[in-house]
């Protein structure tokens, strides 16, 4: 019996899938980059003035903020190259938007060696920008 004929159209395919295949497997896998967060004493002089005022309007509050934040400057530790750039001049420095509730915070910060990010300012989503 004989086989049907397979386009051409389809062993291009099925060629470019194989090619693929076999260059994925020879692509080296690389650690993932994980960076240690530094906190500049700015940013943490607004981080304590976030949580003071979140404070005078109840303590609740202030501390599902505190989490929400730390859980932000967590994650800058592996997805620091994703967030959005801040300077034209300088891609090293860029913002994080931490969602918080209705309305959130941004965190400025800089990659500034391959092991480090330091955060240097943090500002509430409606301030007109970094003190």
């Amino acid at each position: 019996m004989r086989r049907p004929s397979v386009p051409a159209k389809v062993l291009h395919h099925r060629r470019n899938a194989e090619r693929t295949r076999q260059h994925a497997s020879r692509v080296r896998k690389e650690e993932p980059v994980s960076y240690k967060v530094h906190i500049a004493g700015r940013a943490g002089d607004e981080l304590r003035r976030f949580y003071a005022f979140l404070y005078e309007r109840g303590p609740l509050a202030a501390d599902n903020a505190r989490a929400a934040i730390a859980k932000g400057l967590r994650l800058l530790e592996e997805v620091s190259l994703t967030c959005r750039k801040a300077s034209f001049t300088n891609w090293f420095v860029r913002e994080m938007v931490i969602s918080f509730g209705r309305t959130d915070y941004v965190a400025l910060f800089e990659i500034t060696d391959d092991a480090t990010v330091t955060a240097l300012a943090a500002r509430h989503q409606r301030e007109a920008g970094y003190l």
